[in-house]
């Protein structure tokens, strides 16, 4: 009697559908292949699978971080000395306009300011010259061709810094004038050192060349 109770009790429970919640309180969820799998364990892989990207895409972002600030470091020294380069550049370029408007003008006094009083003048011709007698043969060239015009030629302009004393400063510039009614052009290679003392750029080294 005890026994046929037993197994009829058994085969209800066997048939009685599984309840929503399982030992923990967590629903039951079936799978396609009719497993029921509790939502914590679902949740457990998600947590899992979202720690592994979220560690992966924070290594990620350390390497890009990281690539940036070498980058950086890389480059921001090399972008300043890119614009003091070409800060020297323009400011020189000034200062050769500033020497050679004062030469077409025959601006004598402007010349004797940009010429520092120690300066040297290495001619291919005329050999080494000191201040006054560089400034006696401007004169002498205002006399005797006073239609004398220089300009620099493009794109032969170089400009290099001195550290601690200014620029160094190389290209060709053409000298054009009028002779016996004839238009002459000559080409010359030139250098001229600039120092730049107590806020103010003087020539101190002059190199003419090619004649």
């Amino acid at each position: 009697m005890l026994t046929s109770i037993s197994l009829q009790y058994s085969d209800k429970i066997a048939e009685k559908p599984l309840k929503s919640t399982d030992l923990r309180g967590s629903k039951i969820l079936c799978d396609p292949a009719g497993t029921n799998w509790p939502v914590s364990y679902y949740i457990s892989l998600s947590l899992i699978f979202r720690q592994i990207v979220g560690f992966q895409y924070i290594r990620k972002m350390k390497y890009i971080i990281y690539l940036l600030l070498l980058a950086g470091l890389f480059l921001i020294p090399r972008l300043s000395q890119a614009q003091e380069k070409t800060k020297l550049y323009n400011t020189i370029v000034r200062m050769d306009s500033v020497l050679f408007d004062a030469f077409n003008n025959h601006e004598l006094q402007i010349l004797q300011g940009v010429f520092a009083p120690n300066t040297e003048f290495y001619h291919d011709r005329d050999g080494l010259s000191d201040y006054q007698t560089t400034m006696n043969n401007f004169k002498r060239v205002f006399v005797a061709t006073p239609d004398l015009h220089r300009e620099l030629v493009a794109g032969t302009l170089e400009v290099y810094p001195l550290p601690g004393y200014g620029a160094l400063e190389t290209g060709e510039h053409r000298f054009t004038l009028t002779r016996n009614g004839q238009k002459l052009t000559a080409v010359y290679k030139f250098t001229i050192i600039w120092e730049f003392k107590n806020d103010r750029w003087q020539v101190t080294r002059t190199i003419s060349v090619g004649h």
